[in-house]
């Protein structure tokens, strides 16, 4: 996956919300107009693909904050063996406010978990969980799906202390052997590394 669109999946992954009002607060606009411009938050993932490791870190940055909007820059650093790669900011705005828009599920995707649930969801509860930025009063949800042949199980740790809200992620995407392919595994885990405010 390119650079920039994992760095847009990285931001929304936790950042979005079942939508069920006509024009409401943009829950990610009222996590982050909490904290000072330069604060700043760093997530690493590691992928384990059939063997094959890969990390990245992606920082992302409160620029500045308006009364409609607010701005964050996002830069990463993946390793893949003995290469390096780092982007430039990718520089996107929050508004306060977003239209009623209801979440949909691309085509080919099914939600796996609890009639009514939003995007599959299997379970959900609250964790204290440690990682490397510290120790945080967490709630968690856990969904289900599958999409174009893959089972996908994945599991969100957030925090609403924390710029982003993003504390831990889990995801298993498991593909069956086909006649063209192999049956394969991918693992990834993401974690809070830092926060920094001024």
């Amino acid at each position: 996956m390119p650079v920039r669109p994992m760095l847009f999946a990285v931001a929304v992954a936790f950042a979005t919300a079942p939508v069920q009002a006509a024009d409401r607060d943009n829950p990610e606009y009222q996590n982050w107009s909490r904290f000072k411009a330069g604060t700043a938050v760093t997530l690493r993932s590691v992928t384990d693909s059939d063997g094959q490791k890969s990390t990245m870190d992606v920082t992302t940055t409160l620029v500045d904050v308006g009364p409609e909007k607010l701005t964050l820059d996002m830069t990463s650093v993946s390793k893949a063996g003995e290469q390096e790669f780092k982007s430039p900011p990718y520089r996107r705005e929050v508004p306060r406010r977003v239209p009623d828009v209801p979440l949909k599920l691309a085509d080919g995707v099914t939600p796996k978990g609890r009639p009514g649930d939003p995007l599959g969801t299997a379970d959900e509860g609250t964790e204290q969980v440690t990682v490397p930025a510290g120790a945080f009063a967490t709630k968690w949800t856990l969904s289900r799906s599958s999409a174009y042949g893959s089972d996908i199980e994945s599991k969100s740790w957030i925090c609403d202390d924390v710029p982003g809200r993003a504390v831990r992620s889990e995801s298993r995407v498991v593909t069956e052997k086909t006649a063209t392919a192999k049956r394969s595994v991918a693992v990834t885990t993401m974690e809070l590394v830092e926060v920094k405010q001024p």
